[in-house]
């Protein structure tokens, strides 16, 4: 279960199924997150993930991003949450709109380019 307390992180993480799933035969192949991003203004708490190459494009990542907002708005006290991707990184700017994110600016961290996402808990519910 995410931790209510805003200064930590939870985390999931996802693997394949398998025709040996009893034999215990599951490769993980990502993740995804919530936590703090200390570069964004509060409220800033940010949902990240990642998904190995041969398993993108399969709606897994998406399915995953997904749950994690339903988890955070039905069970916690999150009203807001943000979502960054590189500028050029077409895949995971994809799968943040998707999941019914809206672009609020360009940002730089570490001298890189990124998009600024967020999703509201009113917006969400809709």
């Amino acid at each position: 279960m995410p931790p209510s307390d805003h200064r930590r992180r939870a985390y999931w993480s996802a693997s394949s199924s398998s025709r040996n799933y009893f034999e215990g035969n599951r490769e993980f192949i990502g993740w995804c997150c919530t936590g703090i991003k200390e570069e964004l203004p509060p409220p800033n708490r940010e949902i990240v993930f990642a998904i190995s190459r041969d398993h993108r494009s399969m709606g897994y990542t998406t399915q995953a991003v997904q749950a994690t907002i339903k988890y955070l708005f039905e069970h916690t006290k999150v009203e807001e949450l943000n979502a960054v991707a590189l500028t050029h990184n077409l895949p995971s700017n994809k799968v943040i709109q998707k999941c019914g994110f809206d672009l609020v600016n360009r940002i730089e961290i570490d001298n890189e380019p990124y998009n600024h996402y967020k999703i509201r808990r009113s917006q969400w519910i809709q």
